[in-house]
């Protein structure tokens, strides 16, 4: 007796089972969704005028340690107060109908910020520089921020900025 009921749960995950599967596939609700492009570049000049190098490679020369640089910044999320924000921000609703500003965030500003913190430390280079977008949930919205990172050193030959 068993051994039958045994057999019939597993007939009736056998059948059972992929067709609920496919109802629940077939229930989502997919939305046309646009191609698109993006294309990105950074910038580097003002930095290897100045003698300093960003590279996503490493460096054959010889060098001197000075340590591992990691930033990450993260938009200000501000909810509307019925004033318009002063920085450029984008604007969300969320499912209350209530109005977020989402500030947007600048790569060329977070490079700066990771040229200077590297500056700071006495490297005149970063090297395995690295870009990278994160999201974390706030409420019921992504947030995306901005994380760099690499390794900054002091090369020991001399550069000359118009190298």
């Amino acid at each position: 007796m068993i051994n039958n009921f045994n057999q019939g749960e597993s007939r009736l995950m056998k059948y059972i089972l992929p067709i609920l599967i496919l109802l629940c596939s077939a229930c989502t609700n997919l939305k046309p969704l646009p191609g698109s492009k993006r294309f990105t570049a950074y910038d580097f000049t003002k930095y290897s005028q100045q003698g300093f190098l960003f590279t996503p490679e490493g460096y054959s020369g010889s060098y001197q340690s000075v340590g591992m640089v990691n930033i990450s910044f993260w938009p200000e999320v501000v909810k509307s107060e019925g004033t318009d924000a002063d920085l450029e921000y984008r604007i969300d609703k969320d499912l209350d109908g209530n109005i977020w500003y989402i500030e947007t965030l600048n790569m060329q500003t977070a490079i700066d910020s990771m040229y200077s913190k590297a500056s700071q430390m006495g490297a005149d280079a970063v090297i395995r520089f690295k870009t990278n977008f994160n999201t974390k949930n706030h409420g019921s919205k992504t947030i995306v921020g901005i994380e760099l990172s690499g390794f900054a050193i002091n090369r020991k030959e001399n550069v000359s900025p118009n190298d």
